[in-house]
């Protein structure tokens, strides 16, 4: 429960704005937009490790809005001495052009995401097992010559 409270409370403090609605267009994802979305995720995970708010792969994958929030998000972990373990899995359902920006939505498999003890490495209590899921919407944008994660909305507790 905490890790898909944390993957919540991060999608959302990002967005608080309304979350615009896509047009349609869906499509494949191209390549350079899937390395771009697999190499947001990766950070995101890496980083969520050790709660490090400086990794440098953060500001290569993840620009603003976003990424003040996430930022913000693993510096308030630190200073609670958590980290976040495990694995992310997905189920990409559509990718939506929106002018510049590509907008996935996946079905982002979190059960296997835990929070645990930075300082001891030790499980936190009170987290649900089993199956675990969220439907997030992630919008990438070209930013310098590339694509990078900039909005995360969560669409649904469960996919």
């Amino acid at each position: 429960m905490a890790a898909a409270l944390l993957l919540a409370a991060t999608a959302m403090s990002a967005c608080a704005q309304d979350r615009p609605t896509p047009p349609a267009g869906a499509g494949p994802l191209p390549d350079d937009v899937r390395a771009a979305y697999d190499g947001f995720w990766a950070a995101w995970v890496a980083a969520r490790e050790t709660s490090d708010p400086d990794l440098p792969a953060l500001a290569e994958q993840i620009a603003d809005p976003l990424l003040s929030t996430v930022r913000g998000t693993l510096a308030a972990a630190r200073e609670q001495d958590r980290v976040t373990r495990g694995t992310v899995g997905h189920r990409i359902e559509e990718m939506t052009l929106d002018g510049d920006a590509r907008r996935i939505v996946d079905c982002v498999d979190i059960g296997r995401w835990r929070l645990h003890a930075a300082s001891t490495g030790e499980p936190l209590p009170g987290q649900l097992g089993g199956e675990r899921s969220q439907l997030t919407e992630i919008v990438l944008r070209p930013v310098d010559g590339r694509w990078k994660a900039a909005n995360m909305y969560i669409l649904a507790d469960r996919c």
